[in-house]
């Protein structure tokens, strides 16, 4: 246990140090600002925008992409932290308000299975502020969400919301780097902690603030809540630094340090921390093609529990990037994990190790100017969502999206999850959760969009869910039986109010 600790002080010393030093060099005048393209990360999850604020809807005096956004985001380091970014970034500085209402109709609004459903409807209105400052080899990016939700049905249903996010992009010379820090805070959230207790759909990303600014972190750095649960107060936290340096003009170095929080109040269900780093060296071989090597660990550990997981990963990915138009990414190799737990029998070894694999991948394509398709595939150890302790994952995916006209454009998604309890779960040996039980969750729909001028949206859609598990018992009860099923209809709109240029 004493080696445990000091595991986890040197993981959180180690972001500690990487954000002094990205402010250090963020902060030092730049000489020339130097980046390798190209380049994405190794483990991408599904396909994720960049918010667009109001002025990037059909402006005709876009700015071009900043260096320190181009070199950091835009020809994100295979070995990063981040997820790519397709399109345009906003290119200035500004401050944007935007107010946010959306409704939703759901057959199941108490998430229970075996048939005991019950139908509610949920108004959600939110505002938010985002503020983006540009200096010369620097982007300062903040947001704020606020926002409560009101049922007809009362009780769980009626929620709070807190949203807050914040990056900082830097540049010089051949380093660059970013800091960022994601919150969330929901009286009664659901799958996947999102702004209400149905945002299955991530519908907060019309309100800007899902991906505040050009870092969008892969789910590697994110806590994990991929389990349909029940309502309940909920809070996440993921801080994020990343250095990288462009060793020459096709060898690149990165070294990420993450830490992350996911607590639940007044329920059974399990806390979760976790801290650690990765680090990588990648060969741009062409414009096209990027090939890397990358070394990930992950400490984590349980609230009130004398059980973790310290987990070792070592993949070989490679990249074939065409312009925008094609982008495919790999990462595959080898998984070990030592696994403390006080609760063994006596004879056992204090850590058992395991070992297994992991897979990271994305294809995105672009058919036509007008039409898009993505899919892939990720096999990883997370945290369990709060119902296990740890959880072997396999995740597919797929969606299309299509410009329909000027106005409206259509997004088609579907996503499958299997998770696999790691450690038994014992109550005065008792087992409560055994180990291999499973939980496999489908959920897919659509949505439409309509942009009303430059400042305003309005979207509609739909959102099925589906989720079985392998066991009855439910000791935090997220379940009243094996099936839940569940269906959604969500209609709101969005109004940004006029940017405010800020010098």
């Amino acid at each position: 246990m004493v080696r445990i600790s000091q595991l986890r002080v040197c993981s959180i010393a180690l972001v500690l140090g990487l954000i002094g030093v990205s402010r250090i060099c963020g902060q030092t005048s730049p000489s020339q600002s130097q980046s390798s393209p190209g380049q994405e990360p190794t483990q991408p999850t599904q396909a994720q925008q960049p918010a667009k604020s109001a002025d990037d809807n059909g402006s005709q005096d876009q700015l071009p992409t900043p260096p320190v956004v181009a070199g950091t985001s835009t020809n994100a380091p295979i070995t990063g932290a981040s997820q790519p970014i397709i399109g345009l970034v906003a290119s200035r500085s500004y401050i944007i308000p935007s107010i946010f209402f959306f409704g939703q109709l759901d057959s199941n609004a108490n998430n229970s299975g075996s048939g005991g459903y019950h139908f509610a409807s949920i108004n959600t209105l939110m505002g938010s502020l985002a503020v983006q400052k540009l200096g010369r080899a620097s982007q300062l990016n903040i947001g704020y969400l606020a926002g409560r939700s009101f049922s007809s049905q009362g009780g769980a249903l009626n929620s709070t919301t807190q949203e807050a996010a914040a990056s900082e992009l830097w540049s010089r010379g051949r380093w660059d780097g970013f800091i960022v820090d994601k919150f969330s805070y929901s009286s009664q959230s659901s799958f996947l902690g999102g702004a209400t207790p149905f945002d299955t759909a991530g519908l907060n990303t019309v309100a800007g603030l899902a991906n505040t600014g050009p870092v969008v972190l892969r789910n590697t750095f994110l806590p994990g809540q991929g389990i349909f649960t029940v309502f309940g107060p909920r809070l996440s936290n993921a801080l994020v630094a990343q250095v990288n340096n462009h060793l020459s003009r096709r060898v690149f170095f990165t070294m990420v340090g993450n830490y992350d929080v996911l607590h639940f109040y007044n329920s059974n269900m399990i806390n979760s921390s976790a801290a650690g780093f990765q680090t990588g060296f990648g060969y741009e071989r062409s414009r096209r093609d990027t090939f890397a090597f990358v070394y990930r660990f992950n400490d984590l550990w349980y609230d009130s529990m004398p059980i973790s997981i310290r987990d070792n990963v070592m993949e070989g990915a490679y990249q074939r990037q065409i312009a925008e138009r094609l982008l495919f990414q790999v990462g595959a190799g080898p998984e070990i994990s030592f696994i403390q737990d006080a609760n063994l029998p006596a004879g056992t070894l204090p850590s058992n190790p395991r070992v297994s694999w992991a897979v990271d991948s994305l294809i995105r394509y672009q058919l036509r100017r007008d039409v898009s398709v993505s899919a892939g595939y990720n096999h990883f150890l997370g945290s369990g969502s709060g119902v296990f302790l740890g959880a072997i994952t396999d995740q597919v995916f797929a969606g299309v999206d299509r410009q329909l006209s000027r106005a409206w454009r259509l997004n088609v998604s579907l996503s499958y999850a299997r998770n696999r309890n790691l450690i038994p779960l014992f109550s005065n040996n008792v087992i409560l959760t055994p180990a291999d039980a499973t939980y496999d969750s489908v959920y897919g729909g659509f949505e439409m969009r309509r942009q009303m001028g430059r400042d305003a949206e309005l979207f509609f859609g739909y959102l099925g869910r589906y989720q079985t598990a392998s066991f009855t018992v439910c000791p935090q009860g997220i379940c009243t039986g094996r099936d839940l099923v569940g269906h959604q209809f969500n209609f709101g709109f969005a109004w940004h109010l006029k940017p405010v240029p800020i010098g």
